[in-house]
């Protein structure tokens, strides 16, 4: 069965052409249209760029970063 809440499609593109308006519908359904989307757990866009992936790992390393930062304040050397 598909959701269509949960499903959508990316145009592949070069970063200097144009974003073709397209519609896709699937049994009078629409299905959204995207320009970056998760797939197999890698943030891919429409230009196959890795930005949108890269920041995502970021904010996770600083927020690991900052709670060991919180932590070694409370806790000893031998922890």
């Amino acid at each position: 069965m598909l959701n269509y809440d949960k499903t959508n499609f990316s145009q592949f593109r070069t970063k200097n052409s144009l974003i073709l308006d397209t519609k896709l519908e699937y049994n009078n359904n629409s299905l959204h249209t995207k320009l970056d989307t998760k797939f197999l757990g890698i943030i891919m866009d429409s230009t196959l760029q890795w930005k949108a992936h890269k920041d995502s790992h970021l904010m996770k390393i600083n927020a690991a970063c900052y709670a060991l930062g919180t932590l070694k304040l409370i806790m000893s050397e031998q922890c």
